[in-house]
């Protein structure tokens, strides 16, 4: 969860205009996590913050039909680029999403302890998910 939102923050601070108030020319990494979180919280809406358990609902679930089987699979990111290749991808290993002219790259030595508790809070369906499905949630209490 944490590393996913760090993800989406680091992609959403690179898009000039995505996150109003919060942008790279803050002063600091940690001031400019706490603009993020606090857009989050605040009830700023963007795709890249979006729910794991929001996002299958939206897609599958949203129905009025609860006859829906879907199946679906979770893949830990680590493993992302061998389901890539299984899948006949041919830049399996090529990182998407990325940009060299970053201006700043935050990190989990951005978060405080009271913010990740604020992501986990958050994004607690995720979390609650994800360790049913037997993944390990990392910094999650």
């Amino acid at each position: 969860v944490i590393p996913r939102f760090i993800s989406a923050a680091n992609q959403l601070v690179g898009m000039k205009g995505r996150l109003q108030t919060c942008d790279s020319a803050m002063k600091d990494t940690r001031t400019l996590m706490e603009c993020v979180v606090s857009a989050l919280i605040g009830g700023h809406r963007d795709p890249h913050f979006e729910s794991l358990v929001a996002d299958m609902y939206c897609n599958v679930g949203g129905q009025n039909d609860v006859q829906n089987d879907v199946q679906f699979s979770l893949y830990s990111m680590e493993d992302i680029s061998e389901v890539l290749a299984a899948l006949g991808s041919k830049n399996s290993t090529e990182k998407i999403n990325t940009s060299n002219e970053k201006n700043v790259t935050l990190t989990i030595a951005d978060l405080t302890i009271e913010l990740i508790h604020k992501i986990c809070l958050w994004y607690s369906a995720d979390v609650s998910m994800m360790r049913s499905l037997g993944f390990e949630v990392s910094h999650c209490a």
